[in-house]
């Protein structure tokens, strides 16, 4: 309608163009799956996860020896002896990871850990369990220098506008845009 691409200082570098359609319980496995397939990738860069398992190979390992494994949280719980018992799954099955009350700085993580996540797993098996070491996140590597500019700037992300559609906002969206600016 009235609006321009770029209206005082605000300026739109990318907006969402596909044709709007039904979805289908396919294109949430394509995406979640795309998600798993992303997040295991910046997981498998980080030093501590070398020699990768995948959780179906686990269960044929001997007792006590040392693992990685990446694999996404299907459930979480508090056991009765007062630790915690994480269920991960990757491609090939699920495996319960025990974090131990007696290991503080692991615990506080797993106490953040949530459904869904996808996390990373070091430790030793025992069975069809793992006892865990560490476990990690798909963290952003510090080791780069960051690029900085010299004036401070502001990123501001917007979706479900309804941009083109008869219950857009226009001037409500146009006061806003000169708020934020």
């Amino acid at each position: 309608k009235g609006m321009t691409k770029s209206e005082g200082k605000v300026k739109i570098v990318f907006s969402y163009d596909a044709v709007p359609k039904k979805r289908e319980a396919n294109d949430f496995i394509q995406h979640f799956n795309n998600r798993y397939r992303a997040i295991e990738k910046i997981l498998k860069q980080r030093q501590e996860l070398q020699n990768i398992t995948s959780v179906n190979r686990i269960v044929n390992k001997k007792d006590r020896e040392q693992l990685s494994v990446i694999g996404l949280v299907r459930d979480k719980k508090y056991t009765k002896s007062g630790n915690y018992l994480l269920t991960i799954e990757d491609k090939t099955g699920h495996i319960n990871v025990l974090v131990n009350k007696n290991k503080p700085d692991l615990f506080r993580i797993a106490k953040d850990v949530v459904l869904d996540e996808i996390i990373g797993v070091v430790g030793v098996n025992g069975g069809k369990i793992i006892f865990a070491n560490n476990l990690l996140y798909p963290d952003i590597p510090l080791s780069k220098e960051q690029k900085k500019t010299g004036e401070e700037i502001y990123t501001i992300f917007l979706s479900d506008l309804h941009v083109g559609s008869k219950n857009f906002l226009e001037d409500d969206f146009s006061r806003f845009i000169k708020w934020i600016n």
